[in-house]
């Protein structure tokens, strides 16, 4: 005789496929559901980076209106004074102003945490199922 389940035993193993896709099921719903959590601290954190780079951008713009009235002073400066020590000196404060201003006109950038896949959950019950078929009548 070969080995099979009893009738009781492949009930028991039916309800234990049924109770392990019902909680798997809820794993799945709980991962969706995080995935519209995230989705939606997406939207609030790309709201907020976006008004840091427009307050980037506002502070660029000043540096270079004040990097812009010392280069006018720089220049009407004698050709002398510009080629003095001084000079040279307030020429790389100018450049280092130019460069600031460039980097706050940079957008922020990060990347979105990816979704996470719900369906790739294993199912348990598969493989439990799998394991005791139902026999084959002899």
């Amino acid at each position: 005789m070969a080995y099979r389940l009893t009738p009781r035993e492949r009930i028991r193993i039916d309800e234990f496929v049924e109770i392990i896709r019902e909680k798997h099921g809820a794993v799945a719903d709980e991962i969706r559901q995080l995935n519209h959590l995230i989705e939606q601290q997406v939207e609030k954190i790309d709201a907020a980076i976006g008004a840091l780079d427009e307050q980037r951008r506002h502070a660029a713009d000043y540096v270079d209106d004040i990097r812009a009235t010392h280069q006018d002073a720089f220049e009407a400066s004698s050709e002398a004074w510009q080629n003095s020590d001084r000079g040279r000196s307030v020429e790389q404060w100018l450049n280092e102003m130019a460069s600031i201003a460039e980097d706050l006109q940079t957008d922020t950038e990060w990347e979105k945490p990816a979704d996470i896949d719900a369906d790739a959950l294993d199912d348990p019950g598969d493989v439990l199922e799998n394991m005791f078929p139902q026999p084959e009548e002899v």
